[in-house]
């Protein structure tokens, strides 16, 4: 596993969000050929998929992954309970972020493809592109 890699898991236990790991890990938004803040996003998205989707990195994330399986358990054991509604609102809402965050920590998609501003060609190559830089950068360390 890379520093990168490494830096990646640490950072996606700490914000529950692995875009925003990818972000900060591999400094996009500041290079990468990403025009917008949408694009940027959209190749971190990528990048933070592929990380998922490695063998390795999805162990470590089990542990995460459980935690929050029960966390939001116990908000859909609440929602019975619940006369109020502000309280029903805001437990449909943590259910909802803690179900897209165990999406996420878990490699699946959890937008809609067809609404993504560039093709996944096009993020693709930009994806493989940061990566290749950061490898080359980290073997320039070492």
């Amino acid at each position: 596993m890379t520093l990168k890699e490494q830096a990646f898991i640490t950072e996606t236990a700490k914000t529950l969000n692995p875009t925003k790991a990818v972000e900060k890990v591999y400094n996009i938004g500041s290079q990468g050929g990403s025009k917008t803040k949408a694009q940027a996003k959209s190749v971190a998205t990528t990048i933070a998929h592929k990380n998922m989707t490695k063998v390795d990195i999805k162990e470590a994330m089990k542990p995460i992954v459980e935690q929050l399986e029960l966390a939001r358990q116990r908000a859909i054991d609440k929602l019975e309970h619940t006369e109020s509604d502000a309280k029903y609102r805001d437990l449909n809402d943590g259910i909802d972020k803690l179900t897209k965050n165990i999406q996420l920590l878990s490699g699946k998609p959890t937008d809609r493809q067809e609404l993504n501003l560039i093709d996944d060609d096009q993020k693709e190559r930009i994806a493989q592109e940061i990566l290749n830089r950061n490898k080359n950068n980290e073997n320039s360390v070492e």
